[in-house]
């Protein structure tokens, strides 16, 4: 393709789209990964500890992000 990157690290993140190369294997699960943050972000997510948790409910998450749209949920519940 024509695409051109200011980074060789860029290039090589894209050519891989290209190729389907998924170079970052899950050892847990064995899934592959094209981006080795991709796997780091699945093992937290699939894998990790839920180090997130609701003072509400006590429900638990592995990002900060899920805990704070559950929190608004709450707030919602309570509102109405």
């Amino acid at each position: 393709c024509q695409r051109t990157f200011a980074r060789k690290n860029s290039l090589n993140q894209h050519s891989l789209t290209h190729t389907g190369e998924r170079p970052f294997q899950c050892e847990v699960c064995q899934k592959w990964f094209r981006l080795k943050q991709t796997l780091f972000r699945h093992m937290r997510t699939q894998h990790g500890e839920n180090t997130f948790h609701c003072e509400v409910c006590q429900q638990s998450f592995s990002r900060a992000d899920s805990l704070n749209r559950h929190k608004r949920r709450h707030n919602e519940q309570k509102n109405s």
